[in-house]
Order: C-alpha cells, then sequence, then structure tokens
C-alpha cells in the first residue's frame, strides 16, 4: 500500500510558514514524505494513536502541497490519506454505532464523504498532471481512451482514485453525481488490475470481491462467482497475512447469501490473522480484526437466526 512518512512533522510544518523556503527544498521534503514504504502508519498497533496524529498529518500535506502543487507523489499520498482516514476512523467507526446514536452516526458518515470526494478529486487532478486531458476523459466517462494513457507506475492513483469514488458512493448510494460515475471507477480498478494485480498484497482483489457483491448490476457489478473468484485471488496474494479478504467476503458474500457458518468461519479466520509482527498491514489488520469482533457479536442482528443459534 502506498504509505507515507511523517517524520520531524513539527518542524518541518514551522519550515514550511517561512517564507524562506524555496519551492526545491518543499519538493525535497514532499518526496520524502510521499516516498513509498515504511511502517510508521502501517506498521502500528495503536489505532488510537494513527487516528489523533493523521489530522496534523493531512495539514502538514497540504501546506507541502500549497508549496509544490505539481509533486504527483505528494498528491496521490494526501489523497489516499484522506480515504484512509474517512474509511478507518469515520465511516466504519459510524456503522458499528447503536441505533441510539443515529444522529451522530449520520454526522460521522456525512463527514467520511467529504473525506472521499476531496480525494476523489484531488487524485483527478494528480492524474491530469501526470497525463493532461485526463480528467476531462473522466469526466466525459471515456475511460477506454482513459486507460490507454495508464501505465504500472499510475496503478496506486488508479486504486486509491476508484476507492474514494466507491467509498462516496457506499455512504450515499442515492447521490445520482457520484451513481453515476461507479462504471468509470469500475473502468479504472480493472485497468489497475490489468497493469500489476499483486499491488499491495492483492488489494485490488480485495476491492473487487465488494464490487461484485455489493454494487448493481446496472452499474456493473451484480456477479457473485466473480466476487468468489477476487476472494481466492486476495487470499492467494495476501498469504495469509491479511484478515481482510475473510471479512469483505463474509460482509459481502455470507450476509447476502443468508450463509451463517460461512460467515463464522470467515470471521474467526480473520481473527486468527498474527498482528504481532510489525509490516506494512499490521493496522490494517487491527482495524479489520476489530470490526470482526463487532461483527461476531452483532451476528444476531445480521441474520434471522433462531434464539438457539444467536
Amino acid at each position: 500500500m502506498h504509505t507515507v512518512r511523517p517524520f520531524a512533522a513539527l518542524a518541518v510544518f514551522f519550515l514550511l510558514t517561512s517564507c524562506a523556503v524555496d519551492k526545491m527544498a518543499i519538493n525535497m521534503v514532499a518526496d520524502a514524505l510521499s516516498k513509498p514504504g515504511g511502517t510508521v502508519w502501517t506498521g502500528e498497533d495503536d489505532p488510537e494513536l494513527v487516528a489523533d496524529a493523521m489530522p496534523f498529518a493531512i495539514k502538514l500535506y497540504e501546506s507541502l502541497l500549497e508549496g509544490a502543487p505539481d509533486n504527483t507523489s505528494l498528491i496521490l499520498s494526501l489523497g489516499s490519506v484522506y480515504v484512509m482516514y474517512g474509511n478507518a476512523f469515520l465511516q466504519t467507526p459510524a456503522s458499528m454505532l447503536p441505533v441510539a446514536d443515529y444522529q451522530k452516526k449520520e454526522a460521522m458518515l456525512a463527514r467520511s464523504k467529504k473525506f472521499f470526494m476531496k480525494g476523489k478529486n484531488l487524485l483527478i487532478s494528480g492524474l491530469e498532471k501526470k497525463h493532461p486531458g485526463a480528467a476531462k476523459l473522466i469526466a466525459e466517462k471515456k475511460t477506454n481512451e482513459m486507460n490507454k494513457l495508464m501505465t504500472k507506475d499510475d496503478v496506486g492513483y488508479l486504486y486509491w482514485l476508484a476507492a474514494a469514488w466507491m467509498s462516496a458512493f457506499s455512504v450515499n448510494a442515492f447521490d445520482i453525481d457520484v451513481a453515476v460515475g461507479v462504471p468509470v471507477a469500475h473502468s479504472l480498478i480493472m485497468r489497475a488490475l490489468e497493469l500489476d494485480e499483486s499491488y499491495s498484497k492483492g488489494a485490488i482483489h480485495d476491492f473487487l470481491i465488494s464490487f461484485y457483491a455489493m454494487v448493481p448490476l446496472s452499474l456493473g457489478g451484480g456477479d457473485d462467482a466473480k466476487a468468489k473468484y477476487h476472494y481466492e485471488k486476495a487470499l492467494k496474494l495476501a498469504g495469509g497475512m491479511s484478515a481482510s479478504p475473510y471479512v469483505t467476503y463474509a460482509t459481502a458474500m455470507s450476509v447476502k447469501m443468508q450463509n451463517v457458518k460461512e460467515f463464522d468461519e470467515l470471521i474467526e479466520k480473520a481473527l486468527a490473522v498474527s498482528t504481532a509482527d510489525v509490516y506494512d498491514g499490521r493496522l490494517a489488520n487491527v482495524l479489520t480484526q476489530r470490526r470482526a469482533k463487532w461483527l461476531k457479536e452483532h451476528r444476531g442482528d445480521i441474520f434471522l437466526l433462531d434464539d438457539d443459534k444467536k
């Protein structure tokens, strides 16, 4: 996964506020912070620590981008952080709130959508800088022409743009402006799959599990066989190190088919994934297992079960 490194963040932030800093220096810092790899964020096992730090990191990146507006690596980093923050610390926690907290839930979901849309718009602007004319092709839904411009170097952009788009759609499927672009998001993620199916240890396949299981046929989804195919591919590429494919398939397909036994088995497999070692998927696993525990505790609300099976 494309990650970020907010080292010496406080010093950098004050440095950026100085009029003496030139564009070259800003680009050097931006390139260092947006360099792929590392486990400062993704190797953490304390989600609350990351949740508290991420808003500051977002403002740091926004400050950097003001001084280096053409730095496409920085744009990708900031765009992906918008999506990650919106999903991990707003949308997912909102989905686990009790019914009594309806107003709080709606507020968190609305806020998450704002982050998804900011990520979407920023990432489109980044693709435009990399490939002039790309934004117009996306707006006009000329995906065949758009995809011809894309290379393996653009896979991160394609993945996070599709993720931002579909995340916004998942918050409000009745937003016509977002919904009409779902086939575009699908086309972009399929191009990413074609260019590098192993990206981020199977993240594209994981994405496509939900897409084919949950998105209507009219928008390009609605294919359970494809959902299962991508689930199996995601598992293989993750090599047993990711809890996400299990939870994605359980919530997308097992619930849809009301297959309680399969759901229970998948949740247990997700909870069995180790989070002991520091690596770039550790935070995602901790968050995914937190959700898996909630799903296990609330399975009686998800399935139509007899009292003795709850």
